[in-house]
């Protein structure tokens, strides 16, 4: 898969306190990623830089596409403006110098896919969060964009209208639309997404192909009085090895940021999160007693 976007060493500071620290990855052409972590590990920060709203303070981004590559953004949340639909995306479309015909064709088939054509002259203020979100992705894909990218797009929607949302962005997909998305519902990593990119502390600590499992070594610490007990009953965990007064576990990736939340609960401290192969040690023996 060529790629069309690739961020090298890029770093993001506020107030001197690291954000991101010298991530590098690439997006592929009609490549759809996932990018997880915990909340305050950079995601939101990392998809600003892509678009091009805020600036890294090291590291360089380089486009392989031989014109101006159209990013379009679809923030996590979205106002309750008291507009109609069909009077909002109108003046999105002219801000973007939109032709006048292409523009009205364009949200007539839009309100179509997204099922609002009943609702383009309500006052969006009324709207349900749902139908909010479909708004907003609608304004970012008007003029079809070369990369979409979508913070948090299922936040806070209930499980009939994530539905709704996934369908949607798997038809964007066999558009063959790029995305790149933030998220925390694995509906997303099982029915979207082509990779997963885990950030840990403003760092990649998974690059990962969907359908091929991984794993993380998270090196621990515990106060002496609290049991290893919820750590060895975690879904996903392989492994739990003490070592000179800490702890390594061994645990598939998409259980690695429940892992890191249940150590912190326990009052325990993480000292670092590294990606591991899944090899021999799952042959051995599986927890320390």
């Amino acid at each position: 898969m060529e790629d069309m976007i690739r961020l090298e060493h890029i770093s993001k500071d506020f107030d001197q306190r690291a954000v991101l620290q010298d991530v590098t990855l690439s997006i592929g052409q009609n490549e759809t990623i996932a990018l997880i972590g915990a909340n305050g590990s950079g995601k939101s920060t990392l998809l600003r830089i892509i678009c091009g709203l805020i600036r890294p303070s090291s590291g360089k981004i380089h486009s392989t596409l031989d014109k101006e590559m159209r990013i379009s953004y679809v923030p996590e949340r979205f106002p309750k403006i008291r507009l109609t639909p069909q009077e909002y995306l109108l003046s999105m479309g002219r801000i973007q110098g939109l032709n006048k015909d292409f523009l009205n064709r364009r949200i007539k088939e839009l309100m179509e896919q997204f099922g609002l054509t009943e609702a383009r002259n309500k006052r969006m203020n009324l709207f349900s969060k749902g139908m909010l979100q479909k708004v907003n992705i609608m304004q970012a894909v008007l003029a079809q964009p070369d990369l979409l990218v979508l913070d948090e797009p299922l936040s806070g929607l209930d499980a009939a209208s994530q539905q709704d949302l996934l369908r949607l962005l798997q038809e964007m997909k066999r558009q063959n639309i790029t995305m790149i998305l933030t998220c925390h519902e694995s509906i997303l990593l099982n029915e979207l997404a082509d990779r997963v990119i885990s950030l840990q502390q403003g760092r990649v600590v998974l690059n990962n192909i969907q359908g091929q499992k991984s794993y993380v070594i998270i090196h621990f610490k515990l106060p002496h009085d609290v049991s290893t007990l919820s750590m060895e009953q975690l879904g996903g965990a392989e492994k739990l090895e003490k070592v000179d007064g800490t702890y390594r576990l061994h645990v598939e990736s998409e259980f690695s940021d429940k892992a890191l939340l249940t150590i912190l609960n326990s009052s325990g401290s993480v000292c670092s999160v590294t990606p591991a192969e899944h090899k021999q040690w799952i042959a051995s023996d599986s927890f320390i007693s």
